[in-house]
């Protein structure tokens, strides 16, 4: 969660929509081995997964500012339902020939794992990094009431999860472009109380859930614990170094786990999703 000039040379956010009102960006590869589509989690927008897309050489990376984010703060309601809704419109615009994957940070892997398994003829596989699966793991510590997410929670929220220097060398306009996030940043905490996104039994592609090094991932370590005891089917892996803000700090290390889980699921058969239990 950078400033988006830093970023934001590595997409291109001037093509026509395919979504109306939502912003979308992409970085084209000349002969793509997949497609990925990377949903940004909480007060994020879809420019910070641009040092990521610059480590992809053989994936085509598709992005977007959420409703209610950034350059989609026009589309609205908001809600869950209505980002998985965005999310397979953006999807089911992207060349079929192509193996289609989603990249999750955050909240954005229940956007990300909520497309899986409503259309999953549509994808070759989900990653997610540091996904908040509290109903299957509650939090140690209760999350921010979604009630105060205005400007000063907004201000608390991105001091907590990036870093109080980085907060304080936004510029004016900068922090008030955040500030109006905070009615989305509102609805993600509920719907991160909320019940979920479905019975991961039902997830018929493959799903590789990360989680990082830091003292913070602890929580994200628990959850993978409960993904590897239930659902054996499910990936998991720990990346290291790895804060939560990985896609920004260490995108390389994001990059190699994404190229290999690509790599590794179109190597087991052909150029169609298909169950994997």
């Amino acid at each position: 969660m950078v400033s988006t000039p830093l970023v934001r040379s590595w997409l291109d956010f001037s093509r026509p929509s395919p979504v109306a009102g939502l912003h979308v960006g992409r970085r084209e590869v000349a002969t793509p081995r997949a497609i990925l589509i990377a949903v940004h989690g909480a007060l994020d927008r879809g420019a910070s997964f641009g040092r990521l897309a610059r480590r992809l050489e053989d994936a085509t990376l598709v992005t977007y500012d959420r409703r209610g984010y950034q350059g989609s703060r026009e589309r609205q309601p908001l809600g869950l339902a209505q980002h998985v809704e965005d999310l397979l419109l953006v999807a089911s615009s992207e060349d079929r020939e192509t193996p289609l994957f989603l990249l999750g940070h955050s909240f954005g892997g229940l956007v990300a794992l909520g497309a899986a398994l409503d259309s999953p003829h549509l994808f070759h596989g989900v990653v997610t990094f540091e996904t908040p699966l509290t109903w299957l793991v509650a939090r140690p510590a209760p999350a921010p009431d979604p009630r105060h997410a205005g400007a000063s929670e907004v201000e608390a929220f991105f001091r907590r999860m990036v870093a109080n220097e980085a907060w304080d060398r936004l510029s004016d306009d900068e922090r008030a472009s955040r500030e109006a996030d905070g009615p989305a940043l509102r609805q993600d905490f509920l719907d991160i109380a909320g019940p979920g996104v479905g019975d991961l039994n039902d997830l018929l592609v493959p799903y590789l859930y990360l989680s990082g090094d830091s003292e913070r991932g602890a929580y994200y370590r628990s959850v993978a614990e409960v993904l590897d005891e239930k659902y054996p089917f499910i990936r998991t892996d720990v990346l290291t170094p790895a804060p939560h803000g990985i896609h920004l700090s260490h995108p390389g290390t994001l990059a190699a786990a994404v190229r290999e889980f690509i790599d590794s699921t179109v190597a087991e058969g052909d150029s169609a999703p298909k169950s994997v239990h």
